[in-house]
């Protein structure tokens, strides 16, 4: 068998805090570091395992990259079924749970279960702004508008999303 194993350390992110934190993130000793091991077995192909002193980082990385792969097949329910868990056990990572949140929005549209979409964004915006600020919530309005809003619940939720949408 021959292995080779590569390791790759980045400095941590101060991405998404605002401005003058840069120069801080950098003076931060924070690093992630996952090591790429290759080997090849004989008359099998080639097998990659990642190797992470953070085994979170890869967890989260699998959960993303798995529910990308659900909704770019269209398994909406089951990309939202994972990506609520990931907005769960990464609550307190704030670009993380922006993605999720935005890819969950995106589900409910995709499924044209736009009542749900708006209860669940109104749902995040209420527990903190910054989450939806990444949802582009322009293709449901207009759809919404197009439609002249049939079948789409008449209630509070639809009032807040039609205001802070447009904000």
């Amino acid at each position: 068998n021959k292995k080779m194993k590569v390791s790759v350390k980045v400095p941590a992110s101060s991405a998404n805090i605002g401005p003058g934190f840069d120069c801080l993130g950098i003076a931060l000793p924070l690093y992630n570091t996952i090591t790429i091991e290759e080997t090849v077995l004989p008359g099998t192909g080639i097998e990659i395992n990642v190797i992470s002193e953070d085994e979170t980082i890869v967890s989260y990385i699998r959960k993303v990259d798995n529910a990308r792969i659900l909704f770019n097949k269209q398994q909406y329910d089951d990309c939202i079924e994972l990506l609520i868990q990931v907005e769960n056990d990464y609550s307190k990572h704030i670009p993380v749970v922006q993605a999720s949140v935005r890819y969950i929005f995106d589900s409910y549209v995709k499924k044209e279960d736009y009542s749900s979409a708006i209860a669940y964004y109104v749902n995040e915006y209420i527990k903190d702004e910054s989450l939806v600020a990444k949802v582009d919530t322009s293709l449901l309005s207009k759809t919404l508008h197009r439609k002249k809003y049939k079948g789409v619940r008449y209630n509070l939720d639809l009032l807040i999303f039609m205001f802070v949408s447009q904000q």
